[in-house]
């Protein structure tokens, strides 16, 4: 199964994704598959159930169909039986008209689809009785003796004579479709005979106009032989109104939009369909009789074309039928088509059709029901499931926080985890349980380093590489003389507050802490992360420092505690940085010159009572940045070439302009004493001295110059002051 799912979770989840968007997927493809079978099976159902509903409504309509034909037609077998019946037993003459009008206008009026009598013989004498409204009219036509005159008589409602009249026309009943078909139809093959009783010799004709009323009609006609012996034979007939027809098939309302109709033998309407372009009468009469492929119904037109092909191939196509479906205009349809038998050789053809859209009714609104709960079932479960999904992949989630902070050594930012998921908790408290020994740890090592070498991939490897790196050395003046006025105690809780204000001021400069010497501290700028600032990171970290030393002592001195005057010493160049060490046991640190220069620079703080000193190599990409005073030119022990040292003062906007005459001046001083111009320089010390007794640096140069005057150099001097101790 997950073979088949897997292509599915693809198209929305990538191979790797979070719990949560797996879990909803799961669970809103569950409730889709369970709505989906749900809806599919009904669907199934409903369709079955749809096909036989569908059946036994088309079959019901088109049976009540025919036998409302039946109905409709049996008058007509009826009343040409009991006039044979009449002339069987002398009681008919059709000669005496007083006698027919009094038997047959009854029957005319209990059966209202009959509109007209018709007799004729074989001289062309006829009579006709047709109703007109509230009113009866006879017509007698008698060629032998009238010739083209025909008689008119009008009778009311209680057949008393209103008026007569005669007029020319060319009416002939041996021509009309009733007394031809009648008289050339072989009687035995229209009329065989069943169980030695003969059928009612009875003749339809096809449905056409009538000459008198010019309405659309079919009449049905039966030959007389009259008993006595000077009688001719006559031919009887019955007019239909498919007027008439066409009021059931329009009225009858098997569904919304079921039509039911009757065709000719040749496709032409005799019953038309229920349908908005036949709303008036005038409409009505227009198609009665046109072909269907010309009223404009495709619906009952591809009916019938379905049905032809169909019975096409079976012996008397049509002869039975059953429903069937078929489509139009992009809708299905079911239909039936059934031949309605008059007699033998004539009969019409009775269909009705609907849409399957009139049986869907039910099957739609089980399909919006389900889709409904469908919906809402997606919907709480995708609830559900994002409920679920935070239950539990919000520990996790919150592990993997974590997880991913202990990698990264952020010990301190690790969340609480909080859950009732049992393993979930074990888990948390057991990676809790690694994280406070890891966090106890990296007191011991500089996490900041760690972290970067992780994620370089050099963590715990011999090895280095040779960087740019500004180091920094510090040192407490006079340390041992404060450790021993001082109980253990006391001086470990002032040097764990001095210790933890400087760090936090070289972490805060991007700087790494490379190692505690009892009271010192070095650090360096540059490694394990790049940093192409390192050199003004640095200088900012020591200005900072010197302020924070400021109010520690402050602080210090106010709680009667000992201050503590710290010297730093600066230097830039390539070092070596890296692991350093045994397998067992590991160092990050720098090893090179400009490492030792920094050892150096610091201690040589005392010797000219400046809290820092930095190389040229630190002043020169700083000098824009802050304020320097170049202290002199040294030679440290183990170096060949002399160093410009130089002390830093501050930021460059915050030293007042006095304060850079003074360092200018003392500059100016320095250069002339490097140029063994003594006297000259005195003068200018001299002047500074007595404004600022408390610049140690212009005390001291001052007492070389007065040396010098005394006891001028060598002339292999350089002015480069050479420190043979470290």
């Amino acid at each position: 199964m997950n073979r088949f799912l897997r292509p599915i979770k693809r198209l929305f989840i990538p191979p790797t994704s979070s719990m949560r968007k797996n879990l909803i997927f799961h669970m809103t493809l569950l409730t889709l598959f369970i709505a989906g079978a749900l809806y599919i099976s009904t669907t199934i159902a409903a369709r079955h159930g749809m096909e036989i509903a569908a059946r036994l409504l088309v079959k019901r309509t088109v049976n009540q169909i025919e036998d409302q034909l039946q109905s409709y037609f049996a008058p007509v077998t009826d009343g040409l039986s009991m006039i044979s019946h009449w002339e069987k037993h002398g009681l008919f003459n059709e000669k005496n008209i007083q006698y027919v009008i009094k038997m047959l206008v009854p029957l005319m009026e209990h059966h209202p689809q009959i509109s007209a009598i018709h007799s004729g013989d074989a001289t062309g004498r006829g009579h006709m009785i047709l109703r007109d409204g509230a009113t009866w009219l006879y017509r007698t036509v008698n060629p032998p003796q009238s010739g083209k005159t025909v008689q008119w008589i009008r009778w009311d409602e209680s057949l008393n004579i209103i008026e007569n009249w005669t007029e020319e026309s060319d009416y002939d009943p041996r021509t009309r479709p009733w007394y031809e078909g009648i008289m050339r139809t072989d009687k035995k093959r229209l009329f065989p005979k069943t169980a030695g009783t003969p059928h009612l010799p009875i003749y339809w004709t096809k449905p056409y106009t009538f000459f008198t009323t010019k309405s659309p009609g079919i009449t049905a006609s039966m030959l007389v032989n009259p008993t006595s012996g000077d009688g001719a034979p006559f031919v009887i007939a019955f007019d239909i109104l498919l007027e008439d027809i066409s009021q059931f098939t329009m009225n009858l309302t098997a569904s919304e939009n079921g039509k039911a109709f009757v065709l000719t033998r040749s496709g032409r309407l005799v019953g038309l369909p229920r349908d908005e372009q036949f709303n008036t009468k005038e409409a009505c009469a227009k198609a009665l009789l046109t072909p269907l492929t010309q009223v404009g119904t495709l619906a009952l037109s591809h009916c019938c074309d379905t049905w032809l092909d169909i019975f096409k191939n079976t012996a008397g196509a049509g002869s039975s039928s059953e429903p069937f479906p078929y489509r139009s205009n992009g809708t299905v349809w079911w239909g039936e088509i059934r031949p309605f038998f008059l007699n033998a050789t004539q009969h019409l053809l009775i269909g009705f059709v609907i849409p399957e859209s009139d049986l869907l009714g039910e099957i739609i609104l089980q399909r919006i029901i389900i889709t409904i709960i469908a919906v809402i079932a997606i919907a709480i479960a995708i609830i559900l499931s994002h409920r679920l999904a935070k239950k539990y992949s919000t520990p996790i989630v919150q592990l993997v926080e974590q997880s991913e902070s202990i990698r990264n050594l952020d010990l301190d930012r690790c969340p609480v985890i909080r859950t009732r998921i049992m393993e979930i908790n074990q888990l948390a408290e057991a990676q809790e349980r690694m994280r406070e020994a890891l966090n106890s740890f990296a007191r011991y090592v500089p996490t900041d380093v760690v972290r970067e070498l992780l994620c370089r991939g050099e963590a715990a490897r011999i090895g280095g590489r040779l960087k740019d790196l500004t180091i920094l050395f510090t040192d407490i003046v006079g340390f041992t003389a404060i450790t021993e006025s001082m109980p253990p105690d006391k001086i470990t809780a002032q040097m764990a507050d001095y210790f933890e204000r400087l760090l936090s001021v070289i972490q805060k400069h991007n700087g790494t802490v490379d190692k505690f010497i009892g009271d010192a501290i070095v650090a360096f700028w540059g490694a394990p992360a790049d940093n192409p600032c390192h050199s003004i990171n640095a200088v900012q970290a020591v200005n900072e420092l010197q302020t924070v030393i400021a109010q520690l002592n402050s602080s210090w001195t106010a709680d009667n505690k000992p201050p503590f005057y710290t010297r730093c010493g600066l230097s830039t160049g390539t070092v070596l940085v890296g692991n350093v060490g045994a397998k067992e046991r590991l160092n990050y640190t720098a090893l090179g010159d400009s490492v030792n220069i920094a050892s150096r620079l610091e201690n040589l703080n005392r010797y000219y009572g400046t809290s820092n000193l930095a190389s040229e190599t630190v002043y020169t990409p700083t000098r824009n940045e802050f304020v320097w005073r170049h202290i002199d030119h040294v030679r440290v022990q183990g170096k060949k070439q002399g160093i410009r040292i130089y002390e830093l003062i501050g930021a460059l906007d915050t030293i007042p302009d006095e304060k850079k005459h003074f360092l200018m001046l003392y500059e100016k001083a320095l250069f002339l004493y490097q140029n063994k111009k003594f006297i000259e320089a005195k003068s200018i010390l001299t002047d500074l001295t007595a404004h600022s007794f408390s610049d140690p640096p212009s005390v001291r140069l001052l007492g070389l110059c007065s040396q010098y005057i005394e006891k001028p150099p060598e002339n292999s001097w350089s002015g480069i002051t050479e420190y043979i101790q470290k």
